[in-house]
């Protein structure tokens, strides 16, 4: 990986860790995470961020999607309770109902 691509994933990283606590969460921590086997791409490739809220989720789901709209090529996965959405690809109504459907399991209404 050239270190122009490592340092723009790094500010990434920076911009949606900011991102996630203007949204109220609790906690945000980086959990650095090793590629998974047979992966392409650096570790931060597959970094992971723990967000501990305490609120509610509309406002989580709203910043995620509007995430995975600026940075098409960044997948996120969200996961509560075993409950995981992903947003990785596709348009964005197929996004937006995948995280409707998610938030209505969880109880929450639709960003």
């Amino acid at each position: 990986m050239a270190d122009s691509d490592a340092q723009e994933l790094a500010e990434l990283m920076r911009r949606l860790k900011d991102d996630l606590r203007r949204v109220d969460a609790d906690d945000v921590r980086h959990l650095p995470a090793e590629a998974p086997p047979g992966a392409k791409g650096a570790a931060l490739d597959w970094a992971q961020v723990i967000v501990t809220m305490s609120g509610s989720l509309p406002p989580l789901i709203a910043l995620v999607r509007s995430f995975s709209r600026r940075n098409r090529n960044c997948g996120v996965v969200l996961e509560a309770d075993g409950d995981t959405l992903r947003l990785q690809g596709g348009s964005e109504e197929e996004r937006r109902q995948l995280a409707e459907a998610w938030l209505a399991r969880r109880g929450g209404a639709g960003p």
